[in-house]
Parts: C-alpha cells; structure tokens; sequence
C-alpha cells in the first residue's frame, strides 16, 4: 500500500487532510475492502468498507506500447496532432531501436497552438495513477535562455495538467524537470541541473508518472533512464487529465527543435 509519507497542513495552507491510497496487486475474485485505522494515541480503532471498481463491460486496462516499425500511423488509438509546416511522422532517420523512429520538428512555428508536433492519446477517467514514456532524443535544439518545452505531457483539453520538461539554462546546457497545476490554477516547477542534464548525443528513456489523481496532493515525477531526477505535488481534483501527448509541445514562438522518438509507453499499471 502507498499513502502519504507526510503531511504539512501549516506549510500547504490546510485544515483538514484527505488521504488518497493506493492498494497494488488485489486478486480479481475481490469486491471490496476493509481499512481500520488505529489512533495510536487513544487506542481507538475506526474501520469503513469501500467497494473496489471495476471496468465497465468492454473496457480494458490501458496499455500502449508502440514502435514504429509496422505500417500503421498513427498507431492504435493515439491521434496525429501536427501544426501547418511542422513535421511528425515514422522515418529512418529517427530510427533509435530499429529501422524507424517518429520524427517530429517545429520549424520556427508561431507562437500560439501548445501541440507543435506530437501524437496525442484520449485517456479513460476515474484511474488513480499514469506513466507516460518514450526513447527520445534532441538532434535539433535552437531556442533562447530560458525558453522550455515538454516533451511528454498530460492535458486536460489544450491545457497542461502535468508535464516533463527540457529547458535552456545558458549556452549549449539543457536540463530536465516536471512541473504540475496547483490548487491556485498556477504551475509549480523544479529542474534538476546536476542529473537532469540533457546531451544530444544519444536517445535518453523519458517517464513521467502522475501518482493519487483526482487529490490535491498529487505527485508528477520525472524519470530519466530509471533514475528519479524530479517530483513535485500538485491539486488535480478539478483539472484530471483526459489526454496523454509525446512530441514537441511549447507556447513560444521561432524555435526550431528536431526530436527522434522510439518506444511509446502509455499505461495506467503502477511501476
């Protein structure tokens, strides 16, 4: 089981708590649950019952993994969203594990639409968890000091809920973050300088993880070949997300960035 590993009312502003807690690996021939929870204080034992869900008939758990080496494109169930000009499609030369890869570039695109170059993915509703991920690699980046874009994100519409990042620090140095919506409606955002360094001399495993949806203590973390490099909290109790996109999403405008992209991973399961 997994629940909060701290609670800070005073630091985040609360008065109350409201626990989200995630149960892994319960065998299919179980309806519900029972949880007790003891007041080591008091000595006290309080227990409520909760029905688990199920899936609607029909419905299956979402799982997608996707290369592009068949004929297909856009794959099963994941939608072409490419701005006039710009370019998202399989090709050899963006082959990272095989004989092709997607190929997605934002040649100097206005500012304006977020999804410059991408496939996008309708997600279910009501899961408690999300993992989106892909081999991905920078041939091109010209941008300015500053300027970010995300590589994986979760929408809810044309909005950003959550996002990995790859940001310009100064002259020839990106790095890595996640940033995630706050109860305010604004951003919270942390890069990592040191381990979230970012070179463009290879293809790096990107995933990002949304943990306990629909809480206002949702946690984003950012993967780099395994290796935790960022996580941040955030409030997705009215902004869950209802699409997961990989490619090149930005506001800006003029930048012109080449990515090679292999190994599409969308899943609900935990790791």
């Amino acid at each position: 089981m997994e629940g909060y590993q701290k609670s800070n009312l005073k630091g985040e502003g609360l008065s109350d708590l409201h626990y989200g807690v995630i149960v892994k690996d319960i065998a299919p021939e179980y309806e519900s649950v029972q949880l007790r929870v003891l007041d080591v204080k008091n000595g006290k034992t309080e227990s409520a019952d909760f029905l688990l869900p199920r899936l609607e008939v029909g419905q299956k758990p979402v799982n997608s993994r996707v290369g592009f080496e068949g004929q297909r494109f856009p794959p099963p169930s994941w939608e072409l969203n490419l701005l006039s000009g710009n370019v998202c499609r399989p090709d050899e030369t963006a082959a990272l594990k095989g004989v092709r890869g997607l190929l997605c570039q934002d040649l100097q695109s206005l500012q304006g639409t977020l999804i410059r170059a991408g496939l996008r993915f309708a997600l279910p509703s009501q899961r408690m968890s999300w993992r989106l991920g892909a081999d991905i690699e920078p041939a091109e980046l010209e941008m300015s000091k500053g300027q970010v874009f995300h590589p994986l994100a979760f929408l809810v519409g044309d909005d950003v809920v959550s996002a990995a990042c790859l940001q310009k620090i100064r002259d020839d140095k990106y790095v890595a973050g996640v940033l995630i919506r706050s109860a305010d409606g604004l951003f919270r955002k942390r890069i990592n300088v040191t381990e979230g360094e970012i070179f463009r001399d290879g293809p790096v495993k990107w995933e990002l993880d949304l943990l306990r949806l629909g809480t206002r203590q949702t946690t984003a973390v950012l993967r780099l070949e395994n290796n935790v490099v960022a996580r941040i909290n955030g409030d997705t109790r009215s902004d869950e997300p209802d699409s997961g996109c990989v490619g090149i999403m930005h506001r800006h405008s003029g930048l012109q960035i080449t990515l090679h992209i292999d190994q599409l991973l969308l899943t609900e399961a935990l790791r």
